[in-house]
């Protein structure tokens, strides 16, 4: 598969690209400087915003040129044309965690994960004897906030597969993904199954994404890679071998959202890049959060 670094050694924890079919661009964070980055690859420009001091993941909102990111405690709205920075509404967020992956789910919820500050995913096994503290939330369009499934270390990459009513989520704590039965029209999940076990992979699964067939992109911090399974039977479908060990998470983009865009976290060796791969699978676009909260604060 052929690769190129796109963006070289712009952050420490370089996470959750997002591709923004409205401008054709790429969206990405930088977790632990609070920074929103985009990155328009027809005219190999990036541009930044800083939003506080921890920034988990940024999603489209519904109106145009409007992103939305969860930053320390809340949710922001940012209009990158102009730069105009918003409140929307604050997160319940507990002393000593921050944001995580996060994503709008087809229902027009953001679905957010919470981790502790100090968490490390090289280390990412909890002891039995330590209740984890982060949780995976779901938020609906005007603020209000539920932890769907609390007392997790380290939630990461989502994906739906709506034919099938699934949605799919990342345990880095277990090496798994797990499998909830999703019901589009309640914003509900239910029954979780560990569907992959990834604990014979080198490294411990991150960020993730689907293409058009249901195969499950998934990047593997640790492990100088991304790799494709098919969720349903298990089977691997591919790989892509990346320079950088900590590879952080992955998403279709391009006009044709045929890219896949690969994310990396800086260690002693380098990393804090972004990559550009051709794996003859395509994608579908992220969902759009519509907020409709009576106020911005």
């Amino acid at each position: 598969m052929l690769v190129k670094k796109c963006v070289g050694s712009v952050g420490e924890l370089i996470e959750g690209p997002m591709w923004y079919r409205k401008r054709n661009s790429l969206f990405f964070t930088d977790i632990v400087s609070g920074t929103i980055f985009e990155y328009i690859p027809k005219k190999e420009k990036l541009q930044s915003w800083k939003l506080g001091a921890y920034a988990g993941c940024v999603i489209p909102g519904c109106h145009p040129g409007e992103i939305i990111a969860a930053v320390d405690s809340c949710l922001k709205m940012l209009v990158p044309e102009t730069g105009t920075i918003k409140t929307l509404c604050p997160f319940p967020m507990p002393d000593g965690l921050r944001f995580n992956d996060g994503k709008c789910g087809p229902g027009g919820h953001l679905w957010v994960g919470t981790m502790e500050m100090d968490g490390m995913r090289e280390n990412a096994h909890v002891q039995e004897d330590i209740r984890p503290q982060g949780g995976l939330y779901r938020v609906s369009p005007d603020g209000e906030t539920d932890c769907v499934e609390p007392l997790l270390a380290i939630p990461n990459g989502m994906a739906w597969d709506l034919d099938k009513g699934i949605f799919y989520h990342v345990r880095t704590e277990e090496q798994s993904v797990y499998a909830y039965s999703y019901n589009k029209d309640r914003h509900q999940i239910r029954r979780p199954v560990k569907a992959l076990d990834l604990s014979q992979e080198q490294g411990v699964p991150d960020g993730m994404t689907m293409d058009r067939d249901g195969n499950l992109w998934i990047a593997m911090w640790g492990g100088y890679k991304v790799i494709c399974i098919n969720p349903v039977s298990g089977a691997k479908m591919g790989q892509v071998v990346l320079p950088d060990a900590n590879v952080s998470c992955c998403t279709f983009g391009g006009e044709q959202l045929d890219r896949l865009y690969i994310t990396s976290a800086r260690d002693a060796q380098g990393g804090g890049n972004v990559f550009e791969a051709e794996t003859g699978a395509a994608g579908t676009g992220p969902y759009e959060f519509c907020w409709n909260g009576e106020e911005i604060i």
